[in-house]
């Protein structure tokens, strides 16, 4: 198993107990019905080689991976009679996963570091619902040796 669908399948393991639905790469739309909703789902990846371990002639090479992680939380609702609003919940969510991701910040050992690295929020309130996401970014470190990216090298 490549490298990068052993960190989907840690992280569907770490955000299994929050309080949605959860989907990981999902190959289909999701569906207002289900929300509120967590997606995983990995974006592009930065390679570098290690120079110190090419150093050495006939070495082998281990490359450095800088893999883009988004987790989405997506929320709907006219808000409720305490007054809390579609962000509100969001929030609550975003601090289940940020304390399930950070109870174990390798994902047992795949990765060096997986850390938070910013997010954006988006609402659309043109109906009587509002739909708004928060996409979490973060980046997961890990290095394999070239050629053998199902074998992190920790």
């Amino acid at each position: 198993m490549h490298n990068r669908q052993a960190i989907r399948d840690a992280l569907a393991i770490a955000l299994a107990g929050v309080s949605a639905t959860l989907y990981v790469e999902p190959r289909r739309r999701v569906d207002v019905e289900s929300l509120p909703a967590v997606m995983v789902s990995l974006g592009d990846d930065e390679a570098d080689e290690d120079e110190s371990a090419m150093a050495a002639a006939g070495s082998t090479w281990t490359v450095e991976h800088r893999q883009n992680v988004n987790i989405e939380i997506m929320g709907s609702g006219v808000g409720d009679t305490a007054g809390r609003t579609v962000a509100d919940a969001i929030d609550d969510l975003e601090v289940e996963i940020e304390a399930a991701v950070a109870a174990d910040t390798t994902l047992g050992g795949i990765c060096e570091i997986i850390a938070p690295a910013g997010s954006t929020y988006e609402t659309n309130a043109d109906g009587e619902t509002v739909i708004a996401v928060r996409t979490v970014a973060y980046i997961a470190i890990w290095r394999a040796v070239f050629g053998s990216p199902d074998t992190p090298e920790t």
